[in-house]
């Protein structure tokens, strides 16, 4: 789980240290952080099921394939996202590719303000969104308004979500390894094992080769449907 809210008892108005490094209590209602999420993402294929409900205690979901967001050097923006399904409407997509922004750090492509400060939130803005799941908690629908928690497929901007919650998942099937590694393996298993190589410890962690090369980068050259492969 990387976020987790259904009571207001935790206040998401926070900055970029804040986000990146997480903040809430894991038993209640949290932000799991950033560079968390960047590290997992970014060691092996994830999906994102996001859970929400709304007035009348209606549930809703949205699921995506695949989930990877970039490093902070990139604003951690969504590098990869997946196909959709699931009832609430997909209002994820129009963020693929953008960066996050907080209050203290405007990344969002709107050029008359920050869409942060204007929508009470943090999120993957562009200009300015269709989903604001980190907004302001409101109890009711009288106080629902710009700032507060929506998915906008899920009951339009105007009906506040009470309850939220982003998970991710690995996907059964490992990432496959590159071309030259697969080789590699296969040449030393024809060996006998008193001639293979002893196995050396690569001195850089796979979280440090993970930030070097991200494996699903967002390239401004891509072509949009790149987004959206199809792993379903």
């Amino acid at each position: 789980v990387i976020q987790n809210r259904f009571d207001g008892s935790q206040d998401f108005l926070k900055n970029w240290v804040e986000y990146k490094h997480g903040f809430g209590n894991l038993a209640g209602e949290f932000w799991l952080g950033l560079e968390k999420v960047y590290y997992l993402t970014n060691q092996k294929l994830y999906e994102l099921r996001i859970e929400m409900e709304g007035q009348n205690r209606q549930e809703a979901s949205a699921s995506f394939s695949v989930f990877t967001i970039g490093p902070e050097y990139e604003g951690y923006r969504i590098s990869t996202l997946g196909t959709f399904r699931g009832s609430a409407g997909d209002s994820l997509s129009y963020h693929a590719g953008q960066k996050f922004s907080t209050l203290d750090m405007d990344n969002d492509e709107w050029k008359e303000g920050s869409c942060a400060i204007e929508h009470g939130g943090a999120w993957w803005y562009k200009e300015c969104d269709k989903s604001n799941l980190n907004g302001k908690y409101v109890s009711s629908a009288d106080e629902s308004n710009s700032q507060s928690i929506y998915w906008i497929s899920f009951k339009g901007p105007n009906a506040p979500l009470y309850k939220t919650r982003m998970m991710i998942r690995p996907l059964p099937a490992s990432r496959p390894l590159d071309y030259g590694k697969a080789r590699a393996l296969a040449d030393n298993s024809k060996q006998p094992k008193s001639d293979m190589n002893p196995r050396i410890k690569n001195p850089k962690s796979s979280y440090d080769m993970a930030r070097a090369r991200a494996p699903y980068r967002y390239d401004d050259n891509v072509h949009p449907d790149a987004f959206f492969p199809n792993y379903a």
